[in-house]
């Protein structure tokens, strides 16, 4: 199965609801991506899951990490980016592993 970007992004965005669909393709989708999601060094993770799963605001998410919001934006679609690499069989993400991480990303 490859996974689109989007699929990605919509996977992240409605976890919570596709969580009740009681469907095999969402629940083999659903498990591929709780799979990975553990994969994505901590600073993709956070903002990741925060901003677009549980739906925190930005600016919460920010002082949370205690970085500036675009920050949050930079890194959640990093974080998305490395998820969909993983979820269709990549096994190590070059640009963003958890060694190579940009400095500016990282918690000041």
């Amino acid at each position: 199965m490859t996974y689109s970007d989007e699929e990605v992004r919509v996977l992240v965005e409605e976890y919570l609801e596709l969580r009740s669909i009681d469907r095999s393709f969402v629940r083999v989708r659903l498990m591929d991506l709780t799979k990975n999601l553990p994969r994505l060094p901590w600073v993709l993770l956070y903002p990741l899951v925060m901003h677009y799963s549980l739906h925190y605001p930005v600016d919460m998410v920010a002082d949370a990490m205690d970085v500036h919001p675009n920050t949050i934006y930079r890194r959640a679609e990093a974080g998305l980016e490395q998820l969909t690499h993983y979820m269709n069989g990549g096994t190590r993400w070059s640009t963003y592993s958890e060694e190579s991480v940009p400095s500016s990303l990282w918690p000041q």
